[in-house]
């Protein structure tokens, strides 16, 4: 086997090395079906204060719509008000009663609002 053979088994390797890291940032990230609902959905969109690798949809719209009601991430909990935009407030505050699936219990002194995020 000459030089040239040494390089095949290596360049396959390294393929299959790339593949497999893709399929686990797909997976293990929230990339796959934030991509999937920026591309499909009318009106879904990743908050700017997270990113499409981190921001996880945790209740869905279950009419027409396209779009999330409520979502987390690393630092914070995400939900759609009913006026505009969407409120924010982190994984880790101390409000009595809270529920993450219920933007109402989201005491008003760590709640914050954003507008808008990443879409196509």
């Amino acid at each position: 086997m000459g030089p040239a053979g040494l390089f095949v088994p290596w360049r396959k390797a390294v393929k299959y090395g790339i593949y497999s890291q893709l399929i686990i940032l797909c997976f293990l990230t929230g990339l796959l079906g934030n991509t999937w609902g920026i591309v499909t959905g009318r009106g879904y969109y990743v908050p700017y204060h997270s990113s499409i690798f981190a921001f996880w949809v945790t209740k869905d719209n279950i009419g027409s719509g396209e779009w999330w009601l409520y979502g987390r991430d690393k630092r914070f909990f995400y939900g759609i008000d009913e006026e505009s935009g969407y409120l924010y407030i982190p994984r880790n505050n101390t409000c009595k009663g809270f529920d993450p699936e219920d933007w109402k219990t989201w005491c008003s002194e760590e709640t914050r609002r954003g507008h808008g995020g990443w879409k196509l």
